[in-house]
């Protein structure tokens, strides 16, 4: 009895010091990740607890390249930032909408929308979460959404700081000392360019079926901001890649529905230089100073008089 006893207290005292270990460790690691300047976390960690622009962009890595902050900034006057993050789709662009509103209201957001992201094969919530499990504690919007979606991995996150950042470490000390992507404002330039000619070809996906979820959310996206009073400007910013089928006629369907329109502009002539691509989905530096400032010419310029300044942010 006494033997077990004292394995039951040594297992206990173990218990404790695993879990003084896990919060000292993993709040150091907290301070670190949440003092990054550089990198996709500094962009999700600015997003999550302190956006105070007036003009959001929300995308994926195609939102990150093409939309330059500063441009905008010093064309408009108001403020600007790029949430951009690569490899992300509706279910994040829908989640980080929400998670912004939880504390601050932009008076105007751009959606970059792919072509492909309503697309069956396209629901990417594995990697969201994973993105999203570091701030579980952070934002009440995420923590609510990866109980409801991921709830084992909350679990273990919530009483685990180490289990929540255990893919972090590397990257933060990378961008501490100043290593890897730089962003300014969330844009992430990319330069020279990878294509030799213009790929003249049309991808025949004659297999895409678009999921119901994602079309959906895409739905609520609009629906959330709207009632917000944001004014939404949907955007297919130009690509190299050309497809078949893709998510243009639903996206105008459903915008039609709210007296919007899809500003598509995937195959915009002055664009479609292989000098302005970085590859056949990116635009290099270059083109995205042109696509940024065709876009703040016809769509974003003109809302300053009749939106922008008759509208307010909290």
């Amino acid at each position: 009895m006494k033997q077990l006893l004292r394995l039951l207290k040594n297992f206990t005292l173990l218990l404790l010091v695993l879990f003084v270990l896990d919060r000292g460790i993993g709040n150091i690691i907290k301070h670190f990740l949440l003092t990054e300047k550089q990198g996709d976390s500094s962009i999700l960690t600015h997003a999550l607890t302190a956006m105070d622009e007036d003009i959001t962009i929300i995308g994926s890595s195609r939102a990150a390249h093409h939309y330059i902050s500063s441009q905008i900034e010093k064309n408009t006057g108001f403020i600007c930032y790029n949430t951009g993050r690569d490899g992300t789709g509706m279910t994040f662009y829908l989640t980080l909408l929400n998670s912004i509103l939880s504390y601050h209201t932009p008076k105007v957001v751009v959606l970059d929308l792919n072509q492909n992201d309503f697309s069956l094969e396209d629901n990417k919530s594995e990697k969201i979460n994973s993105v999203l499990l570091p701030y579980i504690d952070i934002n009440t919007t995420v923590r609510k959404y990866l109980f409801k979606e991921e709830p084992v991995k909350a679990w273990m996150a919530n009483f685990s700081m180490l289990y929540r950042y255990n893919s972090l470490p590397a990257s933060i000390l990378q961008h501490h000392i100043g290593i890897g992507q730089k962003n300014y404002k969330g844009y992430e330039p990319l330069k020279g360019s990878k294509i030799a000619d213009i790929p003249k070809d049309v991808r025949n996906n004659n297999d895409y079926k678009e999921d119901e979820l994602l079309v959906q959310k895409f739905d609520s996206f609009i629906k959330t901001a709207l009632k917000k009073g944001i004014k939404v400007l949907v955007i297919i910013s130009p690509s190299l890649n050309r497809m078949k089928y893709n998510c243009k006629k639903t996206a105008s369907q459903i915008l039609a529905n709210y007296n919007m329109q899809l500003y598509d502009y995937s195959e915009y002539k002055p664009t479609m230089r292989s000098d302005l691509f970085y590859d056949r989905t990116h635009m290099n530096n270059s083109g995205a100073e042109l696509f940024t400032q065709e876009i703040l010419t016809t769509i974003i310029s003109p809302l300053e008089n009749q939106y922008l300044v008759n509208t307010g942010s909290n």
